[in-house]
């Protein structure tokens, strides 16, 4: 215990620590993340989203299944098609779920029986 006591240890240990630390803030160590793997996610990432969408394709089909009593869908989506199709495609879906929305809000609460 007289180790801990005697100040003149102490103050040399803090010392060499504060050189030990000087001498990494000076010279920090480069440190870079690669991605090598598949992008932002990496290959955790994945098997996730494929989970959760596998997960939501399964839940839409059993009630498609239920509701409409049919196996196959409607709409079909292209996967192949361009990038502007695609935005294309995601605003009117955006305008038409806010259109609804929109509708519902400004129609009289008498109008409305659910």
């Amino acid at each position: 215990m007289k180790v801990f006591q005697n100040n003149n240890i102490f103050k040399k240990i803090v010392i060499v620590f504060l050189i030990i630390m000087s001498f990494s803030f000076v010279a920090p160590k480069n440190i870079q993340a690669k991605s090598d793997d598949k992008g932002i996610g990496g290959q955790l990432l994945d098997p996730l989203l494929s989970m959760f969408v596998g997960l939501g394709d399964g839940a839409i089909s059993l009630l498609q299944k239920l509701v409409l009593q049919m196996d196959g869908s409607m709409i079909e989506v292209d996967t192949s098609a361009s990038t502007l199709a695609k935005i294309l495609g995601v605003v009117v879906a955006v305008v038409v779920v806010v259109g609804g929305i929109a509708a519902l809000v400004a129609l009289p609460r008498s109008s409305i029986s659910i």
